[in-house]
């Protein structure tokens, strides 16, 4: 058997995790699966997580670490609220495409977990938001605490809703043309007047 240092098993078990979990659900996954899916001694699951819970945390950061890392640098810091929004929400419908078994994946842990453990659903939900929301924050720095958390809310729930059709169509084309249009609509409504006057009036309330 080939050596590894306990880092590169972990990353290894935890890649073989998110195809098992994609392909078969997270009932399903169990840790002989996902061990032979890694060709890992079993063991090597409970060594290096201890439990299936721990394993399925160390996925979702994997997953959630891994799909802001596909919004590049350029979109993160756009000049503009609506840019970087836009940009956010089309590279996170590319990477959908473009990794879907890691977006099949973070279906099944969530709908798993609004099942099985509602307190971790909400902590899986709060950290995407957050994370999201200071990707926004670094192009809006002056933009009021409540109206970037609605914003923020607001890019999420269209990001839900597109997945979600993805998920059932499972039409990469459709996908990409309703992003657009969406972003249409993301712009539109951002660069507005009255949501820039709305921005001024929060910014000048602090």
């Amino acid at each position: 058997m080939t050596y590894m240092s306990s880092g590169e098993r972990r990353a290894r078990l935890v890649e073989a995790a998110v195809l098992v979990i994609a392909e078969v659900g997270v009932s399903a996954a169990t840790t002989r699966k996902i061990a032979e899916r890694a060709e890992s001694p079993l063991a090597a699951v409970h060594y290096c997580f201890g439990s299936k819970a721990n394993l399925l945390s160390a996925v979702q950061r994997h997953l959630t670490t891994t799909g802001l890392a596909d919004i590049s640098e350029s979109e993160a810091d756009a000049p503009t609220l609506a840019e970087a929004a836009t940009g956010i929400l089309t590279a996170a419908m590319r990477s959908v495409v473009e990794s879907p078994e890691r977006t099949r994946a973070t279906i099944a842990i969530s709908s798993w977990a609004n099942r099985h453990d509602p307190a971790l659903a909400v902590r899986l939900a709060d950290d995407f938001i957050s994370r999201w929301q200071s990707q926004l924050a670094r192009s809006a720095p002056e933009l009021a605490a409540d109206q970037l958390e609605s914003t923020t809310r607001l890019l999420v729930a269209l990001a839900d809703g597109l997945v979600e059709q993805w998920r059932v169509y499972d039409n990469a084309e459709r996908l990409l043309h309703d992003t657009e249009r969406a972003c249409e609509m993301v712009e539109a409504y951002l660069s507005s007047p009255e949501a820039s006057a709305c921005s001024a009036d929060r910014a000048r309330d602090r």
